[in-house]
């Protein structure tokens, strides 16, 4: 998947979840085997106090068994995409 299809994605999920708020976030997810780097983004609730609840999530981006330099490239991808959202 490349940077525009990405960014459809984001814009689709966010006409999904109009009242929510945005995050875009990154998970490290091991399985049985393997570990991967996965790049979501998030769809938020507050309900006006401290609570704040996951509405929605979403994959962009995984990587399977990231190194630490894939990790450190996903978290600056996320920062870039936190500017769009």
């Amino acid at each position: 998947m490349d940077i525009q299809d990405i960014i459809k994605k984001i814009e689709r999920f966010k006409q999904n979840y109009q009242s929510s708020s945005f995050d875009i976030i990154v998970k490290e997810v091991k399985d049985a085997e393997d570990l991967y780097g996965d790049l979501y983004i998030v769809a938020e609730n507050n309900d006006g106090e401290s609570n704040t609840e996951l509405q929605a999530d979403d994959l962009l981006l995984s990587i399977e068994n990231p190194s630490k330099s894939d990790l450190t490239e996903l978290r600056s991808i996320a920062a870039a995409l936190k500017e769009l959202v």
